[in-house]
């Protein structure tokens, strides 16, 4: 049976990407609100966070999980389960390991860390398409504020962050870079300031690509370690 979480206590969560993630909504928010909401199962524990799902753990397709996401409000979800889910479409996505990186000179007025958001903004739906601002904005500020989240700006036109930390990894997101500036190397530049930001904490980096992105990723170091699948509402 499904049923609401209210305390980590509630929680099963595993040492991967999806229960660090989990783990990181709940140490940003806690467990008081209605958008961000926490769940728990004999099979694992589930984060919906807006209209995304989460799901840390080997859930089996049957009619109570697939009850469960018809009337939760889910739009896309993160599993690392293989199945049909009515409704959605399915989309394979490989974690990466970064590579071990000590040290990278660079400029220090180049770097800007945990900056103002409304700088980073456009670069970043400039690669990945219309993002809410509003949502993106409450979301990422509240978790820099709590410690969870931090963004890099880098040259004044490529932004990443090292989105959550959670045993010995630290995982990257939303490395983008403006229209203008690409095809320089900036982006690979940025990766490895970041993977010496990881470094100097003792952690390594991890992401999850697209197929479409496999090359620059594996061109700067990253090894395939694993995947996992990404499913959408069919309609948006």
């Amino acid at each position: 049976m499904i049923t609401r979480a209210y305390s980590f206590d509630e929680l099963k969560i595993s040492n991967s990407y999806y229960g660090g993630k989990i783990r990181s909504y709940a140490e940003a928010y806690g467990f008081g609100y209605d958008f961000c909401r926490f769940y728990r199962s004999n099979s694992g524990s589930i984060l919906i966070n807006n209209s995304n799902g989460v799901f840390d753990g080997e859930f089996l397709p049957d009619e109570e999980l697939n009850c469960f996401i018809r009337f939760s409000g889910i739009a896309t979800i993160e599993a690392v389960f293989d199945f049909d889910i009515e409704g959605f479409v399915r989309t394979e996505r490989f974690f990466l390991t970064a590579p071990v990186t000590e040290s990278f000179s660079y400029r220090e007025e180049d770097l800007s860390v945990n900056c103002r958001l409304g700088e980073v903004y456009d670069i970043l739906e400039s690669s990945f398409g219309k993002i809410d601002r509003d949502i993106w904005y409450a979301d990422m500020s509240h978790r820099i504020r709590h410690g969870v989240s931090r963004l890099f700006l880098y040259k004044s036109c490529a932004v990443g962050s090292v989105d959550f930390e959670y045993g010995d990894m630290g995982y990257i997101s939303d490395i983008a870079v403006s229209p203008d500036a690409r095809g320089q190397g900036i982006a690979g530049e940025l990766l490895k300031i970041i993977q010496v930001f990881l470094f100097t904490r003792n952690i390594t980096g991890g992401l999850y690509a697209y197929n479409d992105m496999l090359p620059f990723y594996l061109h700067n170091g990253y090894k395939i370690s694993g995947s996992g699948s990404y499913y959408t509402l069919k309609g948006i």
